[in-house]
């Protein structure tokens, strides 16, 4: 059986509730009896997620100018470097809160990286840090073109 429209909403609906996939195909397999297998869902909720993303290429400006509004807004640092193409390779941006607590919580910094699972489909760098209350702590954030050891 293809894939309806009455599947992708539930599937859309579900992608952002349930956290497993397989829990998510049972769901789907029981609502519509069908008999869908793990990497069926699994490629079309990416799928989705490719459609509901945009225009790909027109992403990283769409990043760089929510940065520069939230920076005009606020005071806060950001800075991005395109290559000799103009084409982006880097960004990074700390709120004025981000850069008070970096003042203060240092003692234990992690810095990770997402995989395309974002609006923008760029990997996301989190620079986070633990406060006095064990709390997790955004210090920095940042897009990277892509996750070279170089970017």
């Amino acid at each position: 059986m293809p894939f309806t429209t009455e599947i992708d909403e539930e599937l859309n609906y579900l992608k952002g509730k349930v956290c497993r996939i397989e829990s998510i195909k049972d769901i789907i397999n029981k609502k519509f009896k069908t008999n869908f297998d793990f990497l069926q869902i699994r490629y079309r909720i990416n799928k989705l997620l490719a459609l509901s993303y945009g225009e790909a290429d027109l992403d990283p400006l769409k990043f760089v100018e929510l940065c520069k509004e939230k920076k005009s807004k606020e005071q806060a640092f950001f800075e991005y470097v395109v290559d000799s193409n103009n084409k982006f390779k880097a960004a990074i941006f700390i709120s004025n809160t981000m850069r008070t607590y970096a003042q203060f919580f240092t003692d234990f910094v992690l810095i990770d990286t997402t995989y395309k699972r974002n609006r923008f489909n760029l990997p996301l760098v989190n620079v986070v840090g633990v406060d006095n209350f064990g709390k997790t702590i955004m210090l920095a954030f940042g897009m990277l073109s892509n996750e070279t050891i170089s970017s």
